[in-house]
């Protein structure tokens, strides 16, 4: 992985979605706002490059969303949008 910032890497796979996937607007939309949320909570725990999130810090903002008492359909979702981001930046 690169040495990007996670905001430029999320940015930059957006623009994948967007561009050479030709994803729909409310599915890039659907990742934007999951993934935003996924980097933030990453960040509040100093996390700020990709290269940097182990499965340890995944876990740790993951337990995060249990407090927020979300759906067990948006959590699945959220692990899902993080699992094709990472397999994306792999790829690059």
């Amino acid at each position: 992985m690169r040495s990007r910032l996670l905001w430029d890497d999320l940015e930059a796979f957006l623009h994948h979605l967007e561009v050479v996937e030709d994803r729909s607007a409310h599915t890039v939309r659907a990742y934007e706002a999951d993934l935003r949320q996924v980097v933030d909570g990453l960040e509040a725990a100093g996390t700020h490059y990709a290269r940097d999130v182990d499965l340890v810090a995944l876990r740790r903002y993951l337990a995060t969303l249990r407090t927020k008492r979300l759906a067990p359909s948006t959590v699945a979702r959220r692990i899902s949008a993080v699992r094709t981001w990472f397999r994306w930046m792999l790829g690059e």
